[in-house]
C-alpha cells in the first residue's frame, strides 16, 4: 500500500482473502477480483406512483417508494398499498450496488476513500456502476469481476 499515492491503486482483501484492486483513472475507478458477486438493479417507481396519485394518493415519491415494499409484521403479508402496487415497479438496466462474496459492499453515493485511507482520494463519490466484460486473455478458470465506478 506504500505506493497507492503515486500510482493510484488501492489493494484490498475480503473476508475470504481475495484479492480486490482499485484504479483510480480520471473520473472512474475500476474494480478488478473476486470470482463470485452479486449485483442490484434501481427500481422505476414511475408507473407505480402515476396510478397511486390518479387513484387519489397524496404522500410524495419518496414516501410512496418505502410505503410500496412495506409489510405487515403482525398479518405477515405486505400492506393493502403495497400489494396493490408493487406490480407496477420495475427494475431498471441501471446497477445500484455491486457485491463481490465476501464484500466489499458498494453502492452508488458510496465514497471510496475507504479504499484510500488518506491523501488525496477522499472525495470518490460512486456515481454510476457498470459491469464490464472479462478480457479475451482472461483463464477460463480464474475470471474476476471488473466493475466501472463513474465518481463525481
Amino acid at each position: 500500500m506504500a505506493d497507492q499515492e503515486k500510482n493510484n491503486v488501492a489493494v484490498y482483501f475480503n473476508r475470504y482473502k481475495d484479492k480486490i484492486t482499485f484504479e483510480h483513472i480520471d473520473d472512474t475507478v475500476i474494480m478488478t477480483g473476486g470470482n463470485w458477486f452479486r449485483y442490484g438493479l434501481s427500481n422505476d417507481y414511475s408507473k407505480a406512483y402515476y396510478q397511486y396519485v390518479m387513484d387519489g394518493g397524496h404522500e410524495k415519491i419518496e414516501v410512496f417508494e418505502k410505503l410500496v415494499h412495506e409489510y405487515d409484521q403482525e398479518l405477515l403479508e405486505y400492506t393493502e398499498l403495497a400489494q396493490k402496487y408493487q406490480k407496477l415497479v420495475f427494475s431498471t438496466n441501471d446497477i445500484s450496488m455491486v457485491d463481490p462474496s465476501g464484500g466489499p459492499y458498494i453502492s452508488l453515493g458510496d465514497n471510496l476513500k475507504i479504499f484510500w485511507p488518506k491523501g488525496k482520494y477522499q472525495d470518490l463519490i460512486v456515481e454510476s456502476i457498470k459491469m464490464a466484460a472479462p478480457t479475451k486473455d482472461t483463464d477460463e478458470d480464474d475470471k474476476k469481476s471488473v466493475v466501472i465506478f463513474k465518481i463525481k
